[in-house]
């Protein structure tokens, strides 16, 4: 009891301070409350989700609120509501009573908090370090982005071939609400969009072929996001295959054959002699190489090959041998030396039909040598003497090839001297025409001839070769002396033997003949020379005064009865009036004194000739250049002898060399223009042989050549150093300032790889551009090219691709990677102008544009294609405007252009195609087929053929012809490309005027006019009448020789024998004869071995084209047939016999022979009376009017009559 009162009081004694302790609770509850709690309204926590990633999308929050004004507060952050993690974040008073605050996501020890879908709660306290506060809200952490399934291009193709670059993105991403795509890794200028499963989406530079990028990145409501790309090749370009049959070759003789193929960037190919390739449907793997075999039967054949690439891209090409199983026939091998040789380097003649194209040589039929077919070839025999045989093989194209073979001697030996027989060693003769005579030791068939010469102490006075068979020799006339002589043998291969000398003396009993000396005999005389003519003669001894007679002719039959002259000098001089150039004259000598006559000597003969060489031609081998200062000259002169050849126009230097019409030469060193110089002289003399007055012609001819030793020059390249692109354009310029560009031997090498096949090529750039993405590195461009002369110049250079870059965007980021943007090209090609816009055949035309390249522009070029061949030429600008000139171009020749420009970072653009055509203005172009222009032809009934040509075409109906002004046209054969015409009747000698005039569709005309000559057949004709009585007429037929006399009529005046008539027409006026005073048809010379006293007449019948007479206006009544005699013309009886469609036939009578001239008299025109009245009427008017005068006199009385009664 006692311990329960004890705890009662125990009790009453707790319960009060059980009571303090729980109101001071109360109370500090009451005061924290009072400090840490602060009223809130209109809270807002933006967003309520948020990604504290530093990713720049909704890495932070907002808190807002409304609370009394004035208060200093903090924020308290929770996990789970009861977990500091960041405390005090001051809050900022906006405006009175409105505050706000931003978390970064970040707890107090600067980390980020992780928490998947956590609630934060978020406190506003106004005690700083008090950790707690009024709760105004919650928000969540998310940094989980957003899952990708699938992001691909076109349904994740390799390839696309849109040539717009257009493609459909297939997405897929959970989580995502927003996406953005870009061309390019940093989505410069991409913007965000709803996300969404497909896009439409164009692909970056889509002219550019190439390994094309596209990045996406999507994101959350969170702000989380995340980004991929994918890649796909934008091909929609092949390049052009090539295709090439055994290596190139033109033609064949077996159906197999190889086939080598280059087809970049394909990976499939057919091959089909069929162009719908029917024999080979199904596409195969590509190959380098592919084994065909050709349809049979001979002719050509074509092989088509198609190639695909991986993205389907197709292209087709061609190549075509000739299956030729023919080998070449009328194979023809001559050896230029004949039968002989005395040297093993020969020459031989080949000729082949059947399209040879390479032969072979050989000397043993075992080992042989190819060269490429040629009409003639040097050629070395093997060693030792004997027979060789030559054998050749002569091959086409396609290798098929035919045999031939050639023998010759070869012979080194020389043959034996012969022994010299008359006159002895020592002999004196009494002959000044001696006989000289020898033995041949070696055999007539290994003898060629012989060689004799008489000398006179050292001096050749005479020589003469003579045939094997005739060991004999008589000479000329000779002076006494004492002569040496010697005889030289040649054998077949003209090895040759010469005997010693022998010595003779000639003593004549009696007056000896004087020796002729100069001219020598068959000389070339200057007429103008001093002392000239002169003739002059050896000095005879005898008693007395010795006396020359010397005479002198035109002809060796004229000398025996032609008068002589004396003199008792040892010369005479002829007068230079009796002949002129060009004639050659006779003469002889004899001596005489009071009591003794030598005979005359042996005639001798010399041509005057007062006339300097003609230089027609020099042409220097190699179409206007050449890279070797070894030159071959093409020569042509008439009547030169010597020539002069020299780079120096006075010749300086230069020495006088026998004539040639080809010469080799050695031009200067250094590069550049060589004028060659050609003068020329005869062997004209003077007095006593003297080679000082050889006519010359110093009115030199040149041809030009350039020397170019240097090869084209390789500029401008490009890429020059770098570039950020994966596809450049690399690219030179080519210049050759001599012989020109060949564009054909270009070769341009990428890393060690051939591009040429895949390359644009013109004769003044080359140009390639990848056909996909280069990747980044360094890259070594090798350029080759010769020149027309083939003078190479080469050209290597370094550059590098770098398509990374360092540059972000600010905005967004890529935790992908991938390829960041190359700098985007905007070239721009406007304002494409064209002056004119008619063009014509004469003008040039400027085409300009306004071009601008952001990245700075490198070149610009204009690109045109004329006849299949592509040209370009750089333009040239001021600013942003750009211009070149081409042209002109033939009219009719169809123009496309365009303009390409490449810029500073190697990337392109093209303008379109544009066209033009060159206007057709000029009339037809007319061209003289046959007769060449200005020709001299034998053919009196010549086919004339006149070819036009017009690209508009050519109006048949327009064409007229006419011959010598008379309208034939319609006696023509007309057809759209050429006229043909044959004379019906037989055309007169002399010049005869063709006219042709054409117009084209367009009714442009053209006239052109030609001549041509006929001319009659100027070679003699030799007639023999073997004998003849006097009294007798004997009958010379000439008609087979179609000439214009058809027959001579010989009555002799004695009995002859041997007669030989020589007949020549001239078809100009022969030397030495006068002008007739009437027109001239032909002239001719009549001669004979028979002097005028043995013919008692000759009657010559001849004919006249009628032509002639309608051509000119001559009378065929007044034909006269004219004799020169006595330096005048005398008229001969004429009679015209008969006329036919053709001719007109004459018949004349000459007392003797000569020079003759065929002349007509002009047509007489009778006269009319004034004003063209009839003579008829006027007769009658007369009559009239003395009619009326006698009855005016009757009726006034003048005049009356008487009659008987």
């Amino acid at each position: 009891m006692m311990n329960l009162e004890a705890d009662k009081m125990k009790n009453k004694k707790i319960l009060p301070i059980l009571f303090s302790i729980f109101m001071l609770f109360s109370h500090s509850l009451l005061l924290y409350d009072t400090v840490h709690g602060v009223s809130t309204s209109n809270e807002a926590i933006t967003p309520s989700t948020f990604s504290p990633d530093e990713n720049g999308l909704n890495d932070t929050i907002s808190i807002t609120f409304q609370s009394t004004a004035s208060q200093t507060l903090y924020l308290n952050i929770f996990y789970n509501s009861s977990e500091l993690v960041r405390s005090d974040i001051s809050v900022n008073e906006i405006n009175s009573g409105n505050y706000s605050a931003t978390w970064n996501g970040k707890d107090d020890n600067e980390s980020y908090v992780t928490d998947e879908d956590e609630s934060y709660t978020i406190r506003v306290s106004d005690i700083l370090g008090g950790g707690g506060g009024n709760t105004i809200g919650t928000v969540n952490v998310d940094v989980t982005p957003p899952t990708i399934s699938t992001f691909s291009i076109a349904g994740g193709a390799q390839y696309t071939t849109d040539t717009d670059g257009n493609v459909t993105l297939t997405i897929s991403a959970s989580g995502a609400s927003k996406m953005k795509v870009s061309n390019y890794a940093n989505f410069s200028s991409s913007t965000w969009e709803t996300y969404s499963t497909s896009k439409s989406w164009t692909l970056l530079n889509p002219s550019s072929d190439g390994e094309k990028t596209v990045y996406i990145n999507f994101r959350d409501t969170a702000g989380t996001n995340v980004s991929t790309y994918d890649t796909i090749t934008l091909d929609t370009t092949l390049a052009d295959p090539s295709l090439s049959i055994d290596s190139g070759a033109s033609a064949t003789n077996e159906t197999d054959v190889i086939l080598t193929i280059t087809a970049n960037g394909a990976s499939q190919m057919k091959i089909d002699n069929d162009t719908n390739f029917l024999n080979m449907s199904s596409w195969n793997d590509k190959t380098s190489t592919y084994n065909f075999t050709l349809p049979s039967g001979t002719g050509s054949k074509t092989i088509y090959l198609r190639v695909r690439d991986e993205a389907g891209n197709t292209k087709t090409t061609s190549d075509s041998i000739t299956l030729d199983t023919t080998a070449p026939s009328n194979i023809t091998l001559s050896i230029d030396e004949g039968s002989y040789t005395n040297t093993r380097n020969i020459n031989l003649s080949i000729s082949a039909e059947g399209g040879a194209s390479m032969m072979y040589l050989s000397n043993d039929e075992s080992s042989w040598t190819g060269y490429s077919y040629a009409s003639s070839k040097s050629w070395q025999l093997s060693s030792g003497d004997g027979s060789k045989t030559i054998y050749l093989r002569v091959a086409d194209a396609a290798g098929n090839n035919g045999s031939k073979t050639a023998t010759i001697t070869l012979d080194t030996t020389n043959p034996s001297q012969v022994s010299l027989s008359s006159p002895a060693d020592g002999a004196t003769v009494t002959s000044q025409t001696p006989t000289f005579s020898w033995t041949n030791p070696n055999s007539n068939a290994s003898t060629k001839w012989f060689f004799i010469e008489i000398l006179q102490s050292g001096s050749v006075k005479q020589n003469n070769y003579t045939s094997k068979s005739t060991t004999s020799y008589t000479a000329t006339t000779l002076a006494e002396g004492t002569y040496q002589w010697q005889v030289t043998v040649y054998d077949m291969a003209n090895n040759s033997a010469t005997t010693s000398q022998q010595s003779f003396t000639i003593a004549v009993d009696g007056l000896a003949i004087p020796a002729p000396t100069y001219p020598s005999n068959e000389a070339q005389v200057n007429q103008s020379a001093p002392n000239m003519l002169r003739i002059r003669w050896s000095q005879v001894e005898g008693q007395g005064t010795i006396t020359y007679r010397y005479k002198h002719a035109l002809t060796l039959v004229g000398l025996s009865s032609a008068a002589y002259n004396s003199t008792t000098s040892l010369y005479a001089d002829i007068p230079d009036s009796i002949y002129s150039n060009g004639d050659t004259v006779y003469w002889q000598v004899l001596a005489k004194n009071t009591t003794d006559e030598s005979n005359y000597s042996t005639a001798r003969c010399f041509t005057l000739d007062n006339v300097s060489p003609i230089l027609t031609s020099i042409s220097i081998a190699g179409d206007g250049y050449t890279a070797s200062t070894s030159a071959t000259l093409t020569l042509s002169a008439t009547g030169a002898n010597w020539m002069k050849i020299s780079e120096n126009a006075n010749f300086s230097g230069a020495d006088w060399e026998v004539y040639s019409t080809s010469k080799s030469f050695t031009l200067s060193s250094g590069d550049g223009t060589k004028t060659v110089y050609f003068i020329a002289k005869d062997n004209a003399v003077g007095d006593e042989g003297s080679t000082s007055y050889a006519n010359v012609n110093m009115s030199a001819i040149s041809d030009t050549i350039t020397l170019d030793t240097t090869g084209p020059t390789i500029s401008d390249q490009t890429p020059s150093s770098s570039t950020s692109t994966s596809t450049p354009e690399i690219s030179a310029l080519l210049t050759d300032l001599g012989a020109g560009v060949n564009n054909t031997t270009v070769i341009i090498n990428v890393n060690s790889v051939d591009q040429t096949l895949n390359a644009t090529i013109t004769s003044s750039e080359v140009r390639y551009t990848p056909s996909s993405a280069l990747s980044d590195g360094s890259y070594t461009v090798n350029i080759s090219v010769a020149d027309i002369v083939s003078n190479v110049g080469y050209l290597e250079w370094t550059f590098t691709i770098s398509t990374s870059s360092g540059d972000d965007d600010d905005d967004d980021s890529s935790p992908g990677g991938g390829l960041p943007p190359p700098s985007t090209p905007s070239i721009s090609i406007t304002d494409i102008t064209q002056t004119p816009e008619t063009v014509t055949s004469t003008d040039s035309i400027e085409i300009s544009a306004t071009i601008t390249a952001t990245n700075g522009l490198h070149r610009a070029s204009l690109y045109y294609e004329i006849n299949d061949e592509l040209e370009s030429t750089v333009m040239t600008n001021s600013d942003d405007i750009y211009s070149a000139s081409i042209g002109p171009f033939t009219e009719g020749t169809v123009i496309t252009y365009y303009i390409h420009v490449v810029d500073e970072n190697a990337e392109t653009q093209d303008s379109s195609n544009y066209t033009f055509t060159v206007d057709d203005t000029n009339g037809p172009s007319i061209s003289l087929a046959s007769p060449t222009l200005g020709s001299n032809i034998a053919d009196t009934k010549p086919v004339i053929a006149i070819t036009y040509s017009d690209p508009s075409g050519i109006d048949t109906n327009t064409i007229e012809f006419s011959l010598d002004s008379v309208d034939i046209t319609s006696s023509a054969t007309v057809t759209s490309s050429q006229l043909s015409y044959t004379p019906t009747s037989p055309l007169s000698y002399g010049q005869h005027t063709i006219t042709c005039s054409v117009a084209d569709t367009l009714g442009n005309a053209n006239e052109e006019t030609w001549t041509f000559t006929i001319t009659a057949d100027e070679s003699e004709i030799k007639e023999t009448i073997e004998t003849i009585e006097k009294d007798e007429t004997k009958e010379i037929d000439m008609s087979s020789y179609d000439s214009a006399v058809s027959s001579i009529s010989f009555t002799a005046a004695s009995d002859l024998s041997d007669v030989e008539i020589t007949y020549k027409i001239f078809n100009s006026k022969p030397e030495g004869v006068t002008t007739p005073e009437n027109s001239v048809y032909l002239y001719l010379d009549i001669d004979a071995n028979v002097v005028d006293d043995d013919i008692d007449s000759l009657t010559i019948n001849f004919k006249v084209a009628q032509d002639w007479f309608t051509s000119n206006n001559i009378d065929k009544n007044k034909v006269t047939l004219l004799r020169y005699y006595n330096d005048e013309w005398q008229t001969l009886t004429t009679t015209m016999i008969s006329e036919d469609s053709s001719f007109v036939y004459f018949e004349a009578t000459t007392p003797g022979l000569s020079t003759f001239a065929i002349t007509g008299e002009l047509t007489e025109e009778s006269p009319e009376p004034t004003g063209g009245i009839p003579w008829i009427f006027i007769i009658i008017g007369i009559i009239a009017a003395a009619i009326v005068t006698l009855l005016v006199l009757v009726k006034t009385g003048y005049l009356y009559f008487e009659h008987d009664e």
